[in-house]
């Protein structure tokens, strides 16, 4: 898991500091994406400012970036992140 003292919430959404951080544990899978789109591990990503909306909803459906609308990518980038929490979740109680 990428561990950051300066990134503890997880991956920042570039241009958007609206928008939660996304969480560490719902990156890490998909650092292997990240280095085929941006040939930089998720911890350089998050240096250098994160992700935009559209640019993390291609890493984390392990695909290579498309232009998406931003509402639509923000959309998309919260479904996600839902869908994996409630992951998450029904395993811990499980």
């Amino acid at each position: 898991m990428v561990e950051s003292r300066r990134f503890p919430n997880g991956m920042p959404v570039h241009s958007h500091p609206e928008l939660l951080p996304i969480p560490w544990t719902v990156m890490d899978p998909h650092e292997p994406q990240a280095m085929a789109n941006h040939s930089q591990t998720l911890l350089r990503l998050a240096e250098r400012g994160g992700l935009d909306p559209a640019e993390a909803v291609a890493v984390l459906e392990d695909r290579r970036y498309h232009h998406m609308g931003r509402l639509a990518a923000i959309e998309r980038l919260a479904d996600i992140i839902r869908e994996a929490t409630e992951k998450r979740d029904a395993r811990n109680n499980a």
